[in-house]
Parts: structure tokens; C-alpha cells; sequence
């Protein structure tokens, strides 16, 4: 943190100062640097009758880089064969019609030859799928309530309240303050709450939660939302699963938007919690630099990015060239 005192830190909704955002975060990030976990900041102290100031470890984030960094290594030792990888769509707006919707990238189409080629590098895909966002909404497994069987994934209630009292606990009365005490009534049923996805081999496609189910575009930009019960629920499962790493798949998602510092996230922002550990990819427009910084810095992804689709001359016709003459 340079000159800022951690104390500080902790208490301010921004995180960083705009001189330590270009000195720790900004530069690094021009030579290819990724997940800006602050490790260090300042203390002060009394000594024979002074008022010191000493560089200190801020209590519990190195711990939590070094293990990012160790899950990365794990991905590399792994065999492709026995990776486990979690592809993430989103449901955004939040409608049965947005499911999978991106700007600028046909996410049905991805899905499966992402698929395709994780086949081809040694990954079980289980056969893969030529639609697999069009088999998941086919067979219900989306983020609209309604009855009957559910063929989809499962975090149990017990399991997910041993993950809920893990969170800190403002963070906890937050999310009871808006939606009851948990497990929630949002997307459970008798077997837990519901994680709306399926395997195919050793990969799982999902979509993400909504902000609120039935909610406006408003609520996804939403930071001052706390997540719900079968949103914590989703990243929970994944983690519970043994997933490897999990991939968002087109722009944008939610996640990036929960509340917590705008950077240099501590260990009671709602994003920092949501990944844990996870290693994350994020596949993203380049016609949106602003939205993908929020991406990289509040939910450490390495982006994957892709261009726009090809514009071409449409031409002109009849008077309207001659106008144009």
C-alpha cells in the first residue's frame, strides 16, 4: 500500500488511494501482472515516546495469494484428463430468453467448441454436446422457479450453512437483512438449493445466479446487493466439486459487481470470498476495457479476450447514392 496505513484500508469502501492504484496495480498490470491482492501496508506504534511507522503483512492476504498461486500449479500438474473445469454462462439480463447472452460472442456456439477443443487437448468431456446452453434450458436447468424435478445439481442445506457461518459476520447480516436467514427460499427445493448446471465428464456448464431472480438489468450493477443464499451457494458447489478452475464465458457477469472495496479487496469483500481459491478465466469482449479492469481487479481473473465481429461497407442504392454523390 505505499504510504497508506492498513488500518485505513480496511475501513474505506475504495481500498486503494489513486497514487497507490497506479504504483501497485496499474504498472503492474502493463508488464502482464494479475490479481492485485495487497500484501503489505503500514502501521504506526509508539517507541520511546515516538509515533513509528513500520511496514507490516496485512493478517491473511498473502496466505490467500500464495494459495491462488498454488492452485494454478495444481492445474499444471494435473493431467489434462483428471482437470476439472467449470464453464460459467450468464443469465443476464436475468430472463429464461437472455440465458447465455454476451455482447459480441455467440455463447451457445462457444460453449460447445470450447468443449470441443478441450476434447481434442485430452480433457473428459463426456462426449461433449453440440448445444449444451440449449440442453441445459431444454431440460429447465436455468434460474426461473417453478415445480417438479429438478435433474440438475444440489448443494446440500447442511452444507451450505457450514459455508454460510464461514463468511464474516456483517457480511452475514447483510445477506439475512435482505433475504432471511438461510438456506433462503431462492431456487431450493427438499434436496438443498439448486445449482443450474450439469457435468458433461469432468466439465461442468452452468449459468451463473441471478443478482435477484426477476430483477432488472439495474440489479446486476448493483454493488451495494449482497449476493443470496443460492448465489453463495453456486461458487460454494463449485469449490465442493474439486473444480480446477472456472471460466466465465462472455460479457459480462455479476460477480465482479458484489459488494466489497473497488480494489485491493480484503478478506470480508463479497468477490474475494465468492472465489476463494479458485483460479478464474474470464472470456471477454475487447470492446469493453472499463467492465473487464472490474473483471481483473475485484474478481482476479486472467482474461481471455476476443475481437468484435467483422464490420463491413453495407453501400449504398438508388437516390441515397446519389445524395451521398
Amino acid at each position: 500500500l505505499y504510504t497508506g496505513e492498513i488500518e485505513t484500508w480496511r475501513s474505506s469502501e475504495t481500498g486503494l488511494s489513486p497514487v497507490e492504484t497506479y504504483a501497485a496495480v496499474v504498472l503492474p498490470e502493463l508488464d502482464g501482472a494479475t490479481t492485485p491482492v495487497p500484501l503489505f501496508g503500514l502501521e504506526r506504534s509508539e517507541a520511546a515516546g515516538l509515533d513509528v511507522t513500520d511496514a507490516a503483512p496485512i493478517a491473511g492476504r498473502p496466505e490467500r495469494l500464495a494459495r491462488r498461486v498454488l492452485a494454478w500449479a495444481r492445474i499444471r500438474r494435473t493431467p489434462p484428463e483428471a482437470r476439472r473445469v467449470a464453464l460459467v454462462a450468464y443469465d443476464y439480463p436475468p430472463a429464461r430468453g437472455n440465458a447465455g447472452n454476451a455482447s459480441y460472442l455467440d455463447v451457445s456456439a462457444s460453449l460447445s467448441a470450447i468443449l470441443a477443443r478441450l476434447e481434442a487437448e485430452g480433457y473428459d468431456v463426456g462426449g461433449g454436446s453440440e448445444d449444451p446452453l440449449g440442453e441445459l434450458l431444454d431440460a429447465g436447468l436455468d434460474n426461473e422457479a417453478r415445480g417438479g424435478p429438478w435433474q440438475g445439481e444440489h448443494l446440500a442445506s447442511e452444507r451450505y450453512l457450514e459455508a454460510f457461518e464461514r463468511l464474516p459476520a456483517r457480511r452475514r447480516d447483510e445477506v439475512v437483512a435482505r433475504f432471511g436467514p438461510p438456506p433462503g427460499e431462492i431456487l431450493r427445493d427438499e434436496q438443498g438449493l439448486r445449482v443450474p448446471g450439469r457435468w458433461h465428464g469432468n466439465v461442468f456448464v452452468g449459468l451463473q445466479p441471478a443478482r435477484i431472480p426477476g430483477a432488472g438489468a439495474e440489479a446486476s450493477h448493483d454493488q451495494g446487493l449482497p449476493p443470496h443464499h443460492q448465489y453463495i451457494a453456486f461458487y460454494e458447489h463449485l469449490r465442493r466439486e474439486g473444480v480446477h478452475v472456472v471460466v466465465h464465458v462472455g460479457t459480462h457477469g455479476t460477480v465482479e459487481f458484489t459488494p466489497g472495496k473497488e480494489l485491493g479487496l480484503s478478506d470480508s469483500c463479497f468477490p474475494d470470498l465468492l472465489q476463494g481459491d479458485l483460479p478464474s478465466l474470464y472470456v471477454y469482449t475487447l470492446g469493453n476495457p472499463s467492465e473487464s479492469t472490474l473483471a481483473r481487479r475485484r474478481w482476479h481473473a486472467t482474461l481471455v479476450t476476443h475481437h468484435l465481429p467483422d464490420f463491413v461497407p453495407s453501400g449504398l442504392y438508388g437516390e441515397a447514392q446519389e445524395l451521398l454523390d
